[in-house]
């Protein structure tokens, strides 16, 4: 298959679009309501807003790369995005790491050392975690949550909203794991859904996140932590509560960034 510009950049924009259209796009409005509230300047908020659309998609589209076998068991993964994967996956691996490095490079000159050293550190994480650590029950949701500590580090360089949004990510993480669960189990991934002790990773993930709450927001608001759990432990659909736990999520940030 000859890849034209038009199929290369369809595939690595799709990489990005399935997983806004199936609601994992929930940092990038994060970062964008952080940056428009503290800067009230709509010329910054859509250059950050941008720069991190673009890292977003340079994660996504290396981790499919990555997945482009077994994701032959995901329904969510469509064959006509995975062909060019399957035939040119080094081309798109490379397309991955040069677009990161460009989201870098412009992070530096417009944003600083912070932003571009959050960026860089993706691009260890993000490798890590698409070719071993997804499959390590524990480490999966920790090395997410730390990436997506890394991605609102774009925005800002407060700590205690970088651990916030780092403990909303790896409970999301939790939550697209019990969605993906039996498309992982086909496969034999081992993430942290398929674990004998899983319920003890989420209830840990519950604490962690109520600690970053209470520290932002007081002991009413970090009471509320104990919702993603129960979510996460009692719902039948993991869809529908990952819905509710992101609406949850949206209100405790803006709280969070406005207090």
């Amino acid at each position: 298959m000859s890849l034209t510009p038009g199929t290369i950049a369809h595939t690595a924009l799709f990489s990005l679009w399935q997983r806004l259209k199936l609601g994992e796009g929930g940092l990038l409005g994060m970062v964008a309501w952080l940056v428009a509230w503290e800067s009230r300047d709509i010329v910054v908020t859509v250059l950050v807003t941008g720069l991190l659309a673009l890292l977003l998609t340079s994660l996504y589209l290396f981790n499919d790369v990555c997945d482009r076998i077994v994701d032959a068991h995901n329904p969510k993964k469509t064959a006509a995005h995975r062909r060019p994967l399957l035939e040119q996956p080094r081309t798109f691996a490379l397309l991955a790491v040069g677009l990161h490095l460009g989201v870098a490079g412009a992070a530096w000159y417009a944003l600083g050392s912070w932003a571009a050293g959050s960026t860089l550190l993706l691009l260890l994480l993000n490798p890590l975690y698409s070719l071993w650590v997804k499959r390590i029950p524990v480490l999966d949701v920790f090395t997410v949550g730390v990436m997506g500590g890394a991605l609102v580090g774009l925005g800002t360089d407060a700590l205690d909203l970088l651990l916030l949004a780092a403990t909303m990510t790896a409970i999301s993480h939790a939550f697209q794991t019990r969605v993906d669960e039996r498309a992982d189990r086909a496969v034999g991934i081992a993430s942290s859904a398929v674990a004998a002790h899983r319920n003890w990773i989420w209830l840990a993930l519950a604490v962690a996140y109520g600690c970053t709450v209470f520290v932002r927001l007081g002991p009413m608001a970090a009471a509320s932590a104990a919702l993603p759990f129960l979510l996460l432990r009692l719902a039948h659909d993991a869809n529908p509560a990952w819905m509710l736990a992101r609406v949850y999520f949206g209100a405790v940030w803006i709280l969070a960034t406005v207090r």
